[in-house]
């Protein structure tokens, strides 16, 4: 079972309310279950997900499918694995000095403004909208072709903003978010397109696999929305 901690920007005390506590151990648990499926899934090489495949990835081709099941894979051995510990740490009403965090390490980074003081008001999903929800720090992050350096550390550190924990938040949207970040640490996803411009949500994501599936396949929000599609497929046909 992996231990999941709380604290602060910095390190110590944790300001998380025990109900948020309990939202994020669930969101966990959900992202869990998930890719738990998503790993059934990918051993029969997902092929009663061929039309979410194409959705989110712009086609079921073999080298897509192998590319896939070894993310996802990757991904259920990260998030089963005991040794390895989340923490969650409350970033909402932050300020860092400019150098305190290389920002081109950073996976849905805070807006970089020009002013020296850069403030995470609402964590980050997006880098120029305010309604923002968790960021990772990776190692390193070269280009928008070659990803970022995928670092799985013990305690691996998942950023959280007030979006998080926002009235249109929901468990399926936490779980999906923790997803999202840990596929930048596990399997080094990126958030770009081709061009180097953020691509975020449903709409976007379903372009870009149609326009890039090379770089949707390496794409964070895709992965983390098929994923969730898998979920939703296996709760349908149980009903």
């Amino acid at each position: 079972m992996i231990t999941i901690y709380f604290e602060s920007f910095g390190g110590g005390f944790s300001p998380f309310s025990d109900l948020e506590k309990e939202m994020l151990r669930q969101a966990f648990s959900h992202a869990q279950i998930h890719c738990q499926k998503a790993y059934n899934a990918s051993l029969s090489s997902f092929k009663r997900h061929r039309s979410e495949l194409q959705l989110w990835f712009g086609n079921s081709k073999n080298i897509t499918i192998l590319h896939v099941i070894s993310s996802i894979r990757k991904m259920h051995i990260v998030v089963f694995n005991p040794k390895i510990f989340i923490t969650f740490v409350d970033a909402r009403e932050r300020y860092i000095q400019r150098g305190d965090l290389e920002f081109d390490t950073v996976h849905d980074a805070p807006s970089q403004e020009d002013n020296h003081f850069l403030k995470y008001q609402q964590g980050t999903r997006t880098i120029v909208q305010d309604n923002q929800t968790a960021f990772v720090n990776c190692i390193s992050w070269s280009d928008h072709d070659a990803g970022c350096s995928n670092h799985v550390g013990l305690g691996m550190r998942v950023y959280v903003g007030h979006a998080m924990f926002s009235e249109s938040s929901s468990p399926i949207k936490r779980s999906q978010t923790v997803i999202h970040e840990l596929s930048h640490k596990i399997l080094g996803t990126v958030d770009i397109n081709l061009a180097g411009n953020l691509v975020y949500g449903e709409r976007n994501c379903q372009q870009l696999a149609k326009t890039s599936p090379e770089q949707a396949i390496k794409h964070a929000d895709c992965l983390a929305f098929f994923i969730n599609s898998i979920e939703k497929k296996s709760y349908c046909s149980i009903l």
